[in-house]
């Protein structure tokens, strides 16, 4: 017979299931003013996003803002630029390093 044990995060992955998180008693704070951009239509459209809302009003903002990979080498390095993989974040850091005069 095995002995069941109770584990350090309650059977979970995530340490917001454990006990001792739940011991932290932590205070929900909600964050209602912006304070990484100045967009507010930016803004707005990726709150709406993570309350589960997409229209076409949204998707046609946002598919007007990407860039396609040939057209970064023309752009200036004022951006941020996010990508879904880490090999191409990696190969976009290299090759931005290896244009740096040093």
């Amino acid at each position: 017979v095995k002995e069941k044990k109770e584990t350090l995060f309650n059977h979970s992955y995530y340490a917001f299931s454990s006990f001792f998180w739940q011991d932290l008693n932590f205070k929900n704070v909600k964050l209602s003013q912006p304070k990484r951009t100045q967009n507010m239509e930016f803004y707005n459209h990726l709150s709406l996003i993570r309350q589960g809302f997409l229209d076409e009003k949204i998707l046609s903002f946002f598919e007007s803002l990407r860039i396609d990979y040939k057209e970064l080498e023309n752009l200036e390095d004022d951006y941020t630029l996010l990508c879904g993989i880490n090999k191409k974040v990696n190969n976009i850091n290299q090759e931005k390093l290896s244009k740096l005069e040093t």
